[in-house]
């Protein structure tokens, strides 16, 4: 084979190279030529620079204009290199190679020592950090045990650093203080589950049980042995969803049309909560069963026996906030809050799918209409109530002359119409 050294911009001029025993020194745009049989592999190494392979066993295509390195192939056995207008160039003729006058067989190529550490993505404080760690340790995996905790400046009241938690950032923080992703519900084992706040994602449910969970998971419940996603979900504008068990929850106002889930134009889902205090019950179910039209969802939600945490994704569903309690103290400072500024649109009542923010605009002001048009009304039966009693103070019957009397709402003053003079000027 004979090849050209082009030194370019990351190889000396003139350079030493050995390859099957052999070693010289060529220079830029030197022409050399080896010959002899060739292994599987032939090594060309430059000195002080990282070895050239070369698969030499024909089961791989080599041609003339091949770059290895800062070796080009000018030709072989089969295709032999002719420069234009010049003599054939000398040959040289690598010791180890059959005619050689000193065989030696050709050296084995470096040994390659692995590094007996390597990076795992961890989570900290809502954040993602690569850490290192044995690669000889079973829990030296992203997201494992190996990965450090972290001060999230909480005092230990959520953890965020929990094995497997989901990344990322999310349109709502939390209640009071806030909780980002991977905030976990369950500090303590007796700490009950009293509300979960979930988000429809719209996304294609990742499908699972038991016995064959999904590698996909996000959420802390593979282990759960009644955990379970199943059946289909087909792709439609909306869903009809139902929980399942027998217990009412207030979700009227959640829901698209009182009873569906669906995606809305600004990017977010429908987002709706299951409140165990609906039912008049102290928490949530042990086992709480979704149906989101034939795609059946079950999880562990009441008691601390699975963990719960912010992100932690069933199927298309989120969960973006929840309320426990240890004995009768209620923990809401992971409790969904519509009104947090990190929320990317504000959704007024049962925002259809597509609704613009002018139609969340004019709602509120109706409202805001409606609500003032009865005040109004009760201001005028209290003034109407204050002059019938007014009329019957024995007291004030002499300023009474008979006639007809006015309501100044503005001032809140009865007085006669044919007059400017104030009947009584303390009189609401």
């Amino acid at each position: 084979m004979t090849f050209q050294y082009n030194s370019g911009f990351q190889y000396p001029a003139s350079v030493a190279i050995s390859t099957a025993g052999f070693s010289g020194t060529v220079t830029d745009k030197q022409v050399f030529t080896i010959t002899g049989t060739f292994a599987t592999w032939t090594y060309i190494t430059v000195a002080g620079f990282d070895q050239a392979e070369i698969h030499t066993s024909c089961s791989v295509s080599l041609a003339a204009g091949d770059v290895y390195g800062p070796f080009t192939i000018l030709g072989g056995s089969q295709c032999p290199y002719v420069p234009c207008n010049a003599p054939e160039p000398t040959p040289i003729v690598a010791p180890g190679f059959p005619g050689s006058q000193n065989p030696v067989p050709p050296p084995p190529p470096p040994a390659i020592t692995p590094s007996p550490t390597k990076q795992i993505v961890c989570l900290a404080c809502g954040s993602i950090v690569l850490h290192s760690c044995s690669v000889t340790s079973p829990s030296c995996v992203n997201y494992g045990a190996a990965c450090p905790s972290a001060d999230c400046g909480n005092n230990g009241d959520r953890d965020n650093s929990s094995p497997g938690a989901p990344s990322g950032n999310i349109v709502n923080t939390g209640g009071l203080g806030g909780c980002a992703f991977g905030a976990e519900a369950c500090t303590v084992k007796t700490e009950k589950i009293v509300a979960i706040t979930f988000e429809y994602t719209g996304k294609t449910p990742l499908l699972g049980n038991f016995r064959n969970p999904n590698a996909g998971w996000n959420h802390a419940q593979s282990a759960y042995k009644r955990i379970s996603v199943k059946g289909n979900l087909p792709d439609k504008d909306k869903h009809v969803i139902k929980i399942q068990g027998g217990r009412t929850y207030n979700l009227e106002n959640d829901l698209y049309d009182n009873k569906y889930v669906t995606m809305h134009s600004d990017g977010t889902g429908t987002i709706f909560t299951l409140d165990a205090r609906d039912s008049n019950k102290a928490n949530l179910p042990s086992a709480l069963k979704m149906k989101i039209r034939s795609l059946k969802i079950q999880m562990s939600a009441g008691s601390c026996n699975e963990q719960i945490r912010i992100g932690d994704e069933f199927g298309p569903l989120r969960v973006i906030g929840f309320e426990t309690k240890v004995k009768s103290q209620v923990r809401d400072a992971c409790k969904w809050n519509p009104q947090n500024p990190n929320k990317a649109v504000q959704l007024v009542g049962n925002e259809a799918s597509g609704s613009s923010a002018s139609d969340n605009t004019a709602a509120t002001t109706s409202s805001v209409t409606i609500a003032l048009g009865a005040v109004g009304a009760i201001v005028v039966v209290l003034a109407a109530i204050g002059a019938i009693v007014y009329v019957r103070r024995g007291d004030q019957q002499a300023a009474l002359q008979p006639g007809a009397f006015e309501v100044d709402l503005d001032s809140r003053q009865i007085r006669r119409i044919d007059s400017s003079t104030d009947v009584d000027t303390a009189s609401e």
